[in-house]
């Protein structure tokens, strides 16, 4: 027998607290006294018949100290060692399928290389008749097989066979080497004798020595545009590039095409602008460059860390459909053949404005409404080109041809089909809006405020309807069948309306801002901001992704469809916001249905490999162990079980004996 924890023992020193508590404590005797003789004889009698006070008290301190030190055995975790059935022929293989496993010689990639040795592994492993079990460490790292025996290894081996000509097998995205070792403990702890190799191009500062690693890697080396992007700077973009090469010291030529630049307002035709840069990398480190109008560009000696190429004004660049980046050998002018060719080519895109017009209708002008137009006008400046017209008194306000309308106590004779329409304070119900008004109510105390019907709504995130109050209103009841959703109300008749739906999209506000103090809160313009997010989402957030970077899709129109840089149809969505993952890089094209029977401009966005993925030669400190504790090829019969039941039954013992002596 063992002891598992020995500092359990320690325990043992209640016995001796117990023995100091018994000598310290005062020895009281009651004594029971008769009023007669014959009591007194008989208590006399009682007592030489049952001499067992003493006794008792002696039990009582035997199965306290026993029960004190069974606490301190139970704490020592007494175990017997057994000899398990180990398999010293069992063996874990571990293949890294990331980005960087692409790196390929002779057309021979690092992966194959990595399959092709596992394949030999198994083979000499069933020669002797072990046991095989391959894990492959993608982002969520699985079992290929599992524990696989002698009598299966055909299967096994046209499992692996089937990796080296599947050319999805190997990911563009990164590895979790831990969570692939997480899958290795559950095989180690039924047979710690298992051994394990990790088949990856990385190297680690601190590996264990327990896990064998196998080389995978020949003389390769890559050069990659690890990151680039455009930020607009006083009227004009600034285009930052990241490049580096791995594995080798190299000039290189870096190409920024920049297609359809500064395009002219009557044709909507622009130029190709192109600017070229000779680039030294030195092994392992990124350079930075900046393309940049000279006219702000202001050099500062202390900023190393980025080369910046100013650019004359005919140069510049404020608008553009996309950019073009690619990398070549700086000596020969030719493409580079290094080993990920995936990383050699990089594209920008977001450079054009979508047009935006917004109508403003009012009997009364607000200048609340006028300025949050136009603040949300210079908000969204990098993303719409908006246009904003208010319609001025004694003209007739259109009901088509823009992307939002806003009327103000002036309400249009039918509502327009072809934009959201935002209606204010309403006098009277467009045709076909399934409002029906009730007349104005005006409240004796003015500091009524709102009831929040619906606080998770897209529409009043950030705005707390109980700070805002009104003092008239206009009732309203709506049709059921119009889908409305009631977002605030008053005394039960609804304030502020919305409907969200691919034939309408409408809001209605039943009150005039001079009554209430929501123009100058700050839920105002946040109810503006809202509006136009909810009703008006761009299909992305951004234009670049990772891949295995989550994907926030939302559309304006019934569906949105998502091309491939084929060309091919990948998925479409009805429900939004829908999330996907790109598995591949390269430039892929999302495309709404008609809105309002108008058909909106499709928009690319471009999926690049992991930056730390292009570094094929990287390094990172260690990875999680997949051993446990214990020692190898040992298991242990625990006595814990045995214990416990005797500390049980001594604590009834103990509990009796306290019982006899109140008898």
């Amino acid at each position: 027998m063992t002891l598992l924890t020995p500092l359990g023992l320690l325990g043992l020193l209640a016995i001796v607290v117990l023995i100091i508590i018994y000598i310290i404590r005062p020895n009281f005797q009651q004594k029971m006294v008769s009023t007669t003789f014959v009591w007194k004889l008989s208590l006399k009698y009682r007592k030489k018949r049952i001499p067992v006070s003493k006794l008792r008290n002696f039990l009582l301190i035997l199965c306290q100290v026993l029960i004190l030190a069974s606490c301190a055995w139970m704490l020592a975790k007494p175990a017997t060692a057994e000899k398990s059935s180990t398999n010293d022929s069992e063996v874990i293989a571990v293949i890294d399928s990331s980005a960087s496993m692409r790196a390929e010689t002779a057309g021979e990639t690092r992966f194959v290389r990595a399959v092709d040795q596992v394949i030999e592994l198994t083979k000499s492993t069933y020669n002797k008749g072990g046991v095989v079990s391959v894990v492959i460490a993608d982002a969520e790292p699985y079992f290929l097989m599992q524990r696989v025996e002698v009598d299966k290894k055909d299967e096994l081996l046209q499992a692996l066979e089937a990796l080296t000509t599947n050319e999805s097998a190997c990911s563009y995205g990164k590895s979790n080497i831990d969570s692939a070792m997480g899958l290795c403990e559950t095989l180690i702890n039924e047979n710690p004798a298992a051994q394990v190799y990790l088949y990856t191009d990385k190297t680690y500062d601190f590996a264990d020595v327990k896990v064998k690693m196998p080389s995978v890697c020949l003389e390769e080396w890559n050069a990659a545009i690890l990151d680039s992007y455009a930020e607009m700077q006083d009227g004009y973009y600034t285009f930052y590039v990241d490049v580096a090469c791995y594995g080798a010291n190299m000039d290189l030529q870096l190409t920024v095409e920049v297609d359809n630049a500064n395009p002219e307002y009557t044709t909507g035709e622009g130029r190709l602008i192109t600017y070229e840069e000779i680039v030294t990398c030195n092994n392992g480190k990124t350079t930075r460059l900046a393309f940049i109008n000279s006219a702000i560009y202001q050099p500062n000696e202390e900023d190393t860390s980025t080369i910046y190429i100013p650019l004359d004004m005919d140069e510049c660049v404020y608008s553009y459909n996309e950019v073009h980046l690619s990398i070549k050998d700086a000596q020969t002018g030719d493409f580079l053949e290094d080993s990920i060719e995936k990383d050699n080519n990089f594209y920008i895109y977001g450079g054009q404005k979508e047009k935006l017009r917004v109508q403003y209708v009012s009997s009364l002008p607000n200048p609340f409404f006028s300025n949050i137009l136009l603040v949300l006008k210079e908000n969204y400046s990098e993303h719409w080109d908006m246009e904003v017209v208010e319609v001025k008194q004694g003209q007739q306000p259109a009901t088509e041809g823009f992307d939002f309308y806003l009327f103000e106590h002036t309400m249009p004779s039918a509502m327009p089909n072809d934009g959201v329409v935002f209606l204010v304070d309403p006098q009277s119900t467009p045709m076909s809006s399934g409002i029906n008004l009730l007349g104005k109510w005006q409240f004796k105390d003015p500091h009524t405020t709102l009831t929040e019907e619906m606080s998770d709504h897209p529409l009043m995130k950030y705005v707390t309807g109980e700070d805002i109050t009104v003092s008239q209103y206009t009732r309203a009841v709506f049709d059921p069948a119009y889908d409305y959703e009631v977002l605030m109300s008053v005394d039960e008749y609804p304030v502020l309306l919305a409907k969200n739906t691919p034939k309408s999209k409408v809001a209605l506000l039943m009150f005039d801002l001079h009554y209430s103090n929501l123009g100058i809160m700050k839920d105002f313009p946040i109810l503006m901001h809202n509006m136009f997010q909810y009703f008006l989402p761009s299909m992305v957030e951004k234009n670049v992704f990772d891949i295995g970077e989550t994907v926030k899709l939302q559309a304006r129109s019934e569906s949105l469809t998502i091309f491939s840089p084929a060309g091919e149809e990948i998925k479409t969505f009805t429900e939004f916001p829908g999330n996907y993952q790109f598995v591949e890089p390269g430039t892929y094209t999302l495309e709404q249905s008609e809105f309002f029977e108008k058909t909106l401009d499709p928009e690319k966005i471009y999926v690049q490999l992991p930056a730390e993925e292009c570094n094929i030669w990287a390094h990172d400190e260690t990875f999680s162990t997949p051993y446990t504790k214990e020692v190898e090829g040992t298991n242990y019969k625990y006595w814990l079980f045995y214990i416990a039941a005797g500390l049980v039954a001594l604590l009834f013992i103990e509990w009796w004996l306290q019982c006899r002596d109140t008898m």
